[in-house]
């Protein structure tokens, strides 16, 4: 499998420093919203959790919002990224988390490899991936959707049991 490079420059982007703060107010609204809809006894996960999202680096252009809706596959070759809405200067990991927890084994695979992946990288996406439906909590409180809570809530807790820390290889690719 090949990939395609980005074609955008971050010339245009907000600097590093905005990333960092909003992914602080981000943090702060999910420890003043989301712990307290956590049991008890997984609210130490998950403030581990969004303390090591608070470390992590701003300092590369990433696509912010890679999934399988904005990845254009063509006979087995990834033939396009589209919807860099939300590209800004962040952790390259990121753009990591679903390819390696999410996605099939065979592209996750292919990523892993096309990228080199390091173990500080692999940590770095798992923290992204247990993040993501965090946001799906904070969004169905503001549109007030108790569905799309509890949804979120779920994911949130079955993430949870993956630990940053202590999660092997994905998919057994060497470390």
């Amino acid at each position: 499998m090949t990939f395609p490079r980005p074609q955008r420059s971050g010339t245009d982007l907000p600097p590093a420093v905005e990333t960092r703060n909003e992914r602080t107010a981000t943090i702060s609204r999910f420890r003043a919203e989301v712990v307290p809809l956590i049991p008890v006894p997984q609210q130490d996960s998950a403030l581990a959790i969004l303390d090591a999202a608070g470390e992590l680096p701003a300092n590369t252009l990433v696509h912010g919002d890679l999934g399988p809706e904005h990845i254009l596959v063509d006979e087995g070759r990834v033939s396009g990224v589209i919807d860099f809405g939300d590209a800004h200067l962040g952790d390259a990991a990121n753009d990591l988390a679903w390819p390696l927890f999410g996605a099939p084994v065979d592209f996750a695979e292919a990523i892993a490899a096309a990228y080199g992946l390091t173990d500080d990288l692999r940590r770095r996406a798992l923290v992204w991936h247990q993040l993501g439906p965090w946001h799906e909590v904070t969004h169905g409180l503001d549109i007030g959707d108790a569905e799309m809570v509890r949804s979120g809530l779920t994911g949130v807790l079955d993430r949870l049991d993956s630990s940053a820390a202590d999660v092997p290889p994905a998919h057994g690719w060497p470390t």
